[in-house]
């Protein structure tokens, strides 16, 4: 037995307005924009105003949005050549609210519309209308596709979910480069729905409410076979997603839509971590305040020791050279090649500063530099970068092999983990190399090459710079 609570799809939206861009365009637009807004009647829900911290004077006034909400509208760049109108409905519930809306934003969008569902505590990207719509634009078999967003807490929780009963799940991508997938249920907070899939739910049920908290009753067996009746109960935005997996489409989240929620008592803005894991799936998470938090956890004695490695890397480098690191560390593989005599000149190069402050307390001459920012005149005669390179985006691998090229630097030292350690067992990997992808990697450049194994699980590439004359004939050839 299924019970829903009472919600209408007929009544008076609070406010609709229109917004086209300058240029003609057909008068239906295609996204109507479904914002509940302000404080609820705490009559209604059976709240005490008198406890409730968000319903006395000067909290909260009906159809007012927090300024920060206000600002965010403003610098929403829309989809190209679409028009969009906006709703809004004040004084209820969300769950209620959008069931008006949607009523109205159906008349109104044309038939391969949608509806962007929008609380008004919720903080999007500036292109974050713009992802979701060209997503579903590229995706029919997509009902509904949602940004990311958190708890209001600490720490804060994706409201993204895989099954019902088990949780917010953490095994999805976000962040710049994620790639958007499939998902049991997003929270409503910014939801793209396609008009066509909210129609089908509607000729499916027809005497169902699209918007609505609702709970059924489960016989199941218990001991001694005895029956046992459990209710479960859906929220809202948790029974639409499940609507539409019943019409037949299906539900993502696009990782890429990284939300804020903000909260009017605290001021406080809430989103995912830079640290959590859909960020270290879904981007590169090799910047300074990751490696921050890592070396303050692994300390100056950090594990990142490689006896084989750099015995081999010290062998190449001979003695007494000037010697510059990319990626130094806490200084582990810069005090072996000091100690013996390799560098009689070394400076090191890392992009945390947790990690350049250990460097230094070694007596290294290291400073703060992500790849990016090194120059040709920083680096010395013998270059090293010692698992570096897997970290790096294509880009910056491509800006670091130009500059040692273009600079001083008559020797490049590299090691990379040899076919194995991929992004999706290390987050901090952006790449997998071996002996061949390595080859390829260099022969570009111009440079005398020599590959070989560092130890069990590492490649060593050497690359030496020819004299000046055949490295401008390879250069042009």
């Amino acid at each position: 037995m299924e019970t829903t609570s009472h919600s209408t799809l007929e009544g008076e939206v609070s406010l609709n307005i229109d917004a086209r861009p300058l240029i003609k365009l057909s008068t239906d637009p295609a996204i109507a924009v479904c914002i509940p807004v302000g404080t609820k009647d705490t009559a209604q829900i059976g709240i005490d105003p008198k406890g409730c911290k968000w319903a006395g004077p000067g909290v909260r006034i009906p159809a007012l949005v927090p300024i920060q909400w206000a600002l965010t509208l403003l610098r929403m760049v829309p989809p190209l050549n679409v028009s969009l109108t906006y709703f809004s409905q004040w004084g209820l519930l969300s769950g209620e609210a959008r069931q008006i809306m949607t009523a109205a934003a159906l008349k109104r969008i044309r038939p391969d519309g949608y509806l962007l569902y929008w609380d008004d505590d919720v903080l999007p990207p500036r292109d974050g209308i713009y992802k979701l719509f060209a997503y579903m634009e590229q995706h029919p078999k997509v009902g509904v596709v949602g940004g990311v967003y958190t708890t209001r807490s600490d720490p804060p929780v994706p409201l993204v979910f895989r099954e019902h009963g088990s949780g917010p799940c953490w095994d999805f991508e976000a962040g710049q480069n994620a790639t958007p997938e499939k998902v049991w249920a997003v929270a409503s907070g910014f939801m793209l729905a396609r008009a066509s899939a909210v129609k089908k739910i509607m000729a499916d049920k027809p005497d169902v409410p699209v918007w609505a908290d609702s709970s059924a009753v489960e016989v199941t067996s218990g001991h001694d076979n005895e029956e046992v009746l459990s209710r479960i109960a859906w929220g809202h935005d948790i029974r639409f997603c499940k609507l539409m997996w019943e019409s037949g489409f299906e539900v993502h989240v696009h990782g890429q839509v990284i939300c804020e929620h903000f909260d009017l008592h605290t001021q406080k803005s809430h989103r995912l971590e830079d640290a959590c894991e859909p960020m270290r799936r879904g981007e590169n998470i090799n910047k300074q305040v990751y490696w921050d938090q890592l070396y303050s956890k692994e300390g100056a004695d950090s594990w990142r020791k490689y006896p084989e490695m750099f015995e081999k890397i010290a062998a190449e480098v001979g003695q007494n050279q000037a010697v510059s690191e990319i990626g130094c560390g806490v200084g582990i593989l810069g005090s072996k090649l000091t100690a013996a005599g390799h560098a009689a000149v070394y400076r090191g190069f890392d992009v945390s500063k947790v990690a350049v402050e250990m460097a230094k307390a070694r007596f290294l001459d290291v400073a703060q530099k992500a790849v990016k920012d090194i120059a040709s005149i920083d680096l010395d005669n013998v270059t090293i970068a010692s698992e570096l390179i897997e970290h790096l985006e294509p880009e910056d691998v491509a800006h670091l092999l130009k500059t040692v090229t273009d600079g001083q630097v008559n020797k490049f030292i590299f090691t990379v983990p040899n076919a194995c350690m991929p992004p999706d067992q290390v987050p901090e990997h952006r790449a997998v190399y071996d002996e061949e992808s390595t080859k390829k990697l260099v022969e570009p450049y111009g440079w005398l090459v020599r590959i070989e194994k560092a130890d069990e699980q590492h490649l060593i590439c050497v690359m030496e710079k020819p004299d000046g004359d055949v490295l401008d004939e390879q250069r042009s050839g």
